[in-house]
């Protein structure tokens, strides 16, 4: 059975672009804090995220940083793709040490090279970096 990480993995691969049920269920599995009720036309309320992870490239860079702090990223676009790669930064002088503990050195093949991702056709650059996030999510989580 697919965890929550792979179902969205999946989804982030088969999005056509922005998406505000996936940044929804984004915030459900990694920033439960910033969902928020929103008032309907009909009086009742539904839950809702101002975080556009889908849309928005520092909206994205954001989750990254706060949900695996320490790792590097970095993002890249052209006419042909957007591509973006993640990986502990292992000489992070706040987080190196911890990074090490968390993913040994016989561990590290992954992670040295970075999670990568070539996301086909271009356009969609928030994307290609929530790909290489959750990646690297489902990697760890399969690891444990």
């Amino acid at each position: 059975m697919a965890t929550v990480k792979e179902l969205l993995l999946d989804r982030l691969r088969t999005a056509l672009g922005p998406d505000e049920q996936l940044d929804l269920d984004i915030a459900r599995a990694l920033a439960p804090s910033v969902i928020v009720a929103r008032q309907n036309d009909d009086g009742s309320q539904s839950p809702f995220t101002y975080w556009k992870y889908t849309a928005n490239l520092d909206h994205a860079r954001r989750l990254v940083e706060a949900t695996l702090p320490g790792w590097w990223w970095k993002c890249g676009t052209c006419g042909l793709s957007d591509d973006a790669c993640i990986a502990p930064d292992y000489n992070s002088p706040i987080h190196g040490e911890r990074l090490h503990r968390e993913f040994p050195l016989v561990l590290r093949e992954p992670f040295d090279e970075g999670f990568d991702v070539d996301r086909r056709p271009s356009g969609n650059v928030a994307i290609a970096l929530l790909e290489s996030l959750f990646e690297a999510l489902v990697y760890i989580e399969e690891a444990n």
